[in-house]
């Protein structure tokens, strides 16, 4: 390109390093850094300190703002309330805002959504909004708590939003509540990606004759973990469960009370937050990886359980209907007895291969550098249109 490079701004609640948050975190950075590497852009991120959902913890950072290796810096301001709560992210962010081309917007109802729908409207900067699945939670889970609150921030957001506002969303069914909720809206559908794993260490599959399964993902109602604790009651007891990710302590004092109860003691057993060589041990250490959630935008765990070679289980409130077609796990209801019926058909199976078509999939379908593309299509696009008069060069094809 010639001319200046197109400055694209990431306004997010929380960044990596802050992994706790979930796979939010990985598929944001990932975006970042590849977009960074591209001469034709210029990135910027603006976020919180915020470390954990679960505690009033913040990041501790050797400096900040944070050169990121890709090339750019990411601001931690300091937050406040909560997760988000910043006065700092506040006063830095119109004038982030003024400077940039293109903002995206990553979060559904958290602080700084409404300071940067309002920045974009009064400045006429177009933005991209990740929501992550939350207007996708809202509409699907009854249980979702503070519906009416939730309901109620979308329709205001929807008015609120500037003209040239695109939703984000990773696969249809997301999109089809986007369209719905935000009708002024563009809606753009670019799937999650994740980094393939080169060197995996050696399966050894149902070791010891049991059959150990996985859940990894952030604890909380909406992943169905009870679920998947009731179905391990019902099946025998040489299937086993190793549970990885954190959670609110009252809700993991419930679910313990659930493994009492059902005197599953000695077949539960959680472990924390894992990352890096802890996650590759964990998807590579188990038969099956179950997923039982109760709504969810991509799911982004399946994708990387199946990237390790580990077949999958998940519950039709995600939408992996594929992992039926490309024969490498099981597309069930979100109740107790289907994912007990589904473990215990692919007990008999094949797991090795079943896990070699799954990372075989993947590895087709879900790479960084497609993505990546995508999102660089996608701000040149709001970019160029939103710069009429030409100050911005026309890049070459991307």
């Amino acid at each position: 390109m010639t001319g200046k490079p197109i400055h694209v701004l990431h306004v997010a609640p929380s960044f990596w390093p802050a992994t706790a948050f979930g796979g939010p975190i990985h598929s944001t950075k990932a975006i970042t850094d590849g977009i960074a590497a591209n001469p034709d852009f210029f990135v910027e991120v603006i976020t919180t300190d915020a470390a954990d959902p679960n505690t009033t913890a913040r990041l501790k950072l050797p400096e900040n703002p944070l050169r990121m290796p890709a090339g750019y810096q990411v601001r931690y301001c300091r937050k406040l309330v909560g997760n988000s709560v910043s006065v700092e992210l506040l006063w830095r962010l119109v004038g982030a805002v003024r400077r940039a081309d293109v903002v995206h917007l990553t979060g559904p109802y958290n602080f700084p959504v409404i300071p940067a729908l309002i920045a974009c409207r009064l400045t006429g900067t177009p933005i991209v909004w990740s929501p992550r699945g939350g207007f996708q939670a809202t509409a699907q889970w009854a249980a979702v708590p503070k519906r009416r609150l939730k309901e109620f921030f979308e329709k205001f957001c929807a008015k609120l939003g500037p003209d040239r506002m695109v939703l984000h969303v990773t696969a249809p069914v997301e999109a089809e509540t986007s369209a719905r909720n935000f009708p002024r809206a563009r809606v753009e559908l670019i799937p999650n990606a994740i980094e393939m794993p080169k060197d995996l260490p050696k399966r050894v599959w149902r070791s010891n004759g049991r059959l150990r399964l996985a859940f990894l993902s952030r604890i909380h109602p909406k992943k169905g973990l009870d679920l998947l604790i009731s179905a391990l009651a019902s099946l025998p007891e040489h299937v086993t469960l190793d549970v990885y990710g954190d959670g609110d302590p009252a809700y993991l004092s419930i679910l313990n009370e659930q493994i009492s109860k059902t005197e599953l003691t000695g077949r539960v057993a959680f472990h924390g937050h894992v990352e890096d060589e802890g996650k590759t041990a964990a998807l590579t250490g188990c038969d099956l990886f179950v997923l039982p959630t109760h709504s969810e935008n991509f799911g982004i765990v399946v994708a990387e359980a199946l990237a390790h070679g580990t077949p999958v289980v998940v519950t039709k409130n995600a939408p992996w209907e594929m992992v039926e077609n490309e024969g490498c796990g099981r597309w069930v209801e979100a109740s107790s007895e289907a994912l007990a019926d589904a473990i215990s058909e692919l007990a008999a199976a094949d797991l090795g291969q079943l896990g070699e078509r799954g990372r075989a999939w993947v590895t087709r379908n879900f790479t960084v550098d497609g993505m990546v593309r995508k999102f660089a299509r996608l701000y040149q696009d709001l970019a160029l249109k939103a710069d009429p008069k030409g100050t911005l060069k026309a890049m070459k094809t991307l």
